[in-house]
């Protein structure tokens, strides 16, 4: 066929030219850029663990408190009723 005898004429001449050709270089593979997915995923991961720590913890540590207020102001409430009904008698 026609283009299968332009084919043989084309395919040496391509060689000699990229033979001789100063500018000639083989390609480098060329592969994709890293994402960085699993980089970040990680650092996702252990700042998400560390902010749930942070906040189980503090959670727990206001539960405590206000529950150490709230004892402490019934104790207080029981203690100074008796006085306050001892003062008003």
């Amino acid at each position: 066929t026609k283009s299968a005898n332009i084919w043989d004429l084309m395919a040496p001449l391509g060689e000699k030219v990229r033979s001789n050709s100063d500018r000639s270089t083989d390609h480098a593979t060329i592969l994709p850029a890293k994402s960085g997915f699993l980089r970040t995923f990680l650092i996702g991961k252990s700042v998400l663990t560390s902010t749930l720590w942070l906040w189980k913890y503090c959670l727990s540590f206001l539960v405590m408190v206000t529950t150490a207020k709230a004892s402490l102001s019934i104790l207080r409430y029981l203690t100074s009723a008796p006085l306050k009904v001892l003062l008003t008698k």
